[in-house]
């Protein structure tokens, strides 16, 4: 089950994230429509880009120093609260499949994206081991598209430090 560590998390987070959200229709929020124009299109490396400068606001004081598990976790949580907050897709966090779980699921209308986070390791051994869970099968069927994005977090900094798609 996934949560916030600590209220002061919960309330920076929502506060970064909510920003623009609950702003008057005809005026939402640049990044969101931008990011949306970017997962429609397919441009996982533009898409990588944007995510990691929306994640670079969040401040270093709320990582969680020594604590890989959890970090990745509360990591998992701001990327569901991102893509829900973008609304238009369906998105699964810990989506069960045959062999595991898929860390984050974006299903858009041509594309799918299956997310794997890991702290402080090769992009490249993410994207292996969502290979070899077989986690793409399912939506290969359905014509769409489907991308697997490795992304690689600091323990130091909380921060993206690498990610790989194919």
């Amino acid at each position: 089950r996934l949560d916030f560590p600590n209220k002061a998390l919960k309330t920076a987070l929502l506060s970064i994230l909510a920003d623009d959200y609950f702003v008057p229709k005809g005026y939402y929020s640049a990044w969101a429509e931008d990011a949306n124009r970017t997962l429609r299109s397919g441009d996982v490396f533009k898409f990588s880009i944007q995510l990691t400068s929306i994640l670079w606001h969040v401040s270093d004081r709320f990582q969680r120093k020594g604590d890989d598990k959890k970090h990745e976790r509360h990591f998992q949580y701001a990327m569901y609260l991102i893509m829900q907050l973008l609304s238009k897709y369906n998105t699964y966090v810990e989506k069960l499949a045959g062999q595991g779980r898929m860390d984050c699921v974006l299903e858009c209308a041509d594309y799918v994206y299956i997310f794997g986070f890991k702290m402080d390791d090769t992009a490249s051994g993410v994207l292996k081991h969502l290979e070899d869970k077989g986690y793409g099968l399912p939506y290969a069927e359905k014509g769409r598209k489907v991308y697997r994005v490795g992304i690689i977090i600091s323990s130091e900094t909380g921060a993206i430090i690498g990610y790989e798609w194919a």
